[in-house]
């Protein structure tokens, strides 16, 4: 036992990190992979199970992404507050409920809380316990195994479609929603594993420095003020005190929300998020309508993407361990997605249509690759659960709206525009993190010139003294 807890305790980056992060994996696939795999094969078998149209069945799943989606601030504050452990088992006995409960389900609102609301909660839930336990074990690794648990998306998302026609062919609605919440219980074993890693213990001088050190601090800034309206007011004590956790987690919140990085990054998710979700939309219908290609030739063509997901997700992963500035990747390939994007309304035959899902699957997949990663540059990597909460919002709120706005310019001026439409979305996602790579290549310019500078300073008495 004693070894045990020595694991546990030196496990960053190696050791019992390694089991860690192959629980997040696997979680990943069950819970995110599952709800982008099984959502479009849901919205026909709800259309039938409930008898309902097509387009009322379709809003069960987009209520349920949108909230997976818009959650993401809440579900950051309760991981922060209760801690990705606790977190990771009430969102997996979550999901089993929601989705065991769904054997009952005969109307369309039974549909709609369990699987839209319900299950939506716990996959948000989740998939922000999974990122933080992942951030927390490592740090030398970081970004190999954030890209480790991205692909756990796209595997998820090759499965999951399979998987779930062939038991809603077999079994019917019922029974198959009951089957397929039995290995969700896997989420609950992760939870039991990602045990909260302990922090070195502070010899007992040092934290009584540290805690004089901070009682120093406090009374310096006790003598200050604070200016407001031209009138002067001194500062409560609660100002200066330590808080309680709950108060810390909404304080450092507030400051995060101040910045104006948090602001490009949800910009960036909404648009982004945007021009993926219309192009998955319209594609579909264009190709039948416009080139002529079957549903099969259709469909197939996104099989095709979905596999080239995945090689772009194994194509950063690949690219954990050599030092570049991610963000750039990440840029290019939002531009290089979005041009493919505008470059289907030019399809004329299914081997065309077969290259360009290839090439827009490839660059999907870099793109979410390098997501978790490239959070830290819009913030400090303490903050990174806040982060993924806020880019998570901005997804949520461009898959409930821009389609909506692609569809009626689909409707009143044609197929080709809402999908030049959704490469536009793309284009300005790319352009709005471009400051972002300016200002952050000018301060590492600027800060090696002071690693020189300091350098030099060293370097100079040493000279003096030798003449």
């Amino acid at each position: 036992m004693g070894r045990w807890c020595k694991i546990l305790e030196s496990g960053k980056d190696k050791g019992y990190a390694w089991l860690v992060l192959s629980m997040a994996f696997i979680s990943y696939v069950m819970h995110i992979g599952f709800s982008c795999g099984i959502v479009g094969n849901l919205t026909v078998i709800h259309s039938q199970q409930f008898d309902i149209r097509l387009q009322k069945s379709s809003l069960i799943g987009s209520a349920h992404m949108g909230v997976v989606c818009l959650l993401g601030p809440i579900s950051s504050v309760l991981v922060r507050k209760l801690g990705y452990q606790v977190m990771q088992i009430i969102g997996g006995l979550c999901l089993v409920t929601s989705l065991g409960l769904s054997y009952l389900s005969t109307q369309f609102w039974h549909g709609f809380v369990l699987f839209s609301i319900f299950a939506g909660i716990s996959i948000s839930i989740m998939y922000t316990a999974c990122s933080a336990v992942v951030s927390d074990y490592f740090d030398k690794y970081r970004f190999f195994a954030f890209g480790t648990i991205t692909t756990g998306n796209s595997v998820g998302l090759l499965a999951w479609p399979i998987i779930s026609q062939r038991l809603f062919a077999k079994y019917g609605y019922s029974k198959a929603m009951a089957l397929m919440c039995i290995p969700q219980f896997v989420h609950v074993v992760a939870g039991i594993l990602f045990v909260p890693l302990q922090e070195p213990e502070v010899p007992e001088e040092s934290y009584n420095d540290e805690f004089d050190k901070k009682i120093e601090e406090n009374a310096e800034l006790s003598k200050s003020s604070d200016v407001n309206n031209g009138k002067k007011y001194p500062l409560r004590e609660t100002d200066t005190a330590e808080k309680s956790e709950d108060t810390f987690t909404l304080r450092e919140l507030w400051a995060v929300l101040k910045t104006k990085t948090i602001w490009i990054l949800v910009a960036n998710a909404f648009f982004w998020n945007s021009s993926v979700i219309t192009f998955f939309v319209l594609i579909i219908d264009y190709v039948i309508r416009s080139v002529g290609l079957t549903e099969e030739e259709a469909a197939f063509g996104i099989t095709i993407l979905g596999v080239c997901k995945l090689c772009g997700g194994l194509v950063v992963l690949c690219l954990a361990s050599l030092k570049f500035d991610r963000l750039i990747l990440y840029s290019a390939g939002m531009m290089v997605f979005s041009a493919a994007v505008v470059a289907t309304v030019f399809i004329t035959d299914k081997a065309m249509y077969y290259t360009i899902t290839a090439v827009l699957g490839l660059m999907n997949g870099i793109v979410y690759g390098n997501v978790l990663p490239i959070l830290t540059d819009f913030g400090e990597p303490q903050h990174l659960v806040i982060l993924l909460g806020m880019n998570f919002l901005g997804e949520g709120v461009g898959a409930l709206t821009m389609p909506s706005l692609a569809a009626y310019i689909t409707k009143a001026i044609g197929h080709q525009y809402g999908i030049v439409f959704s490469g536009v979305c793309g284009a300005i996602a790319a352009l709005i993190v471009i400051p972002t790579v300016i200002y952050k290549h000018k301060q590492s310019k600027l800060s090696h010139k002071d690693d020189i500078a300091g350098k030099a300073e060293t370097i100079t008495p040493r000279e003096n003294s030798l003449t």
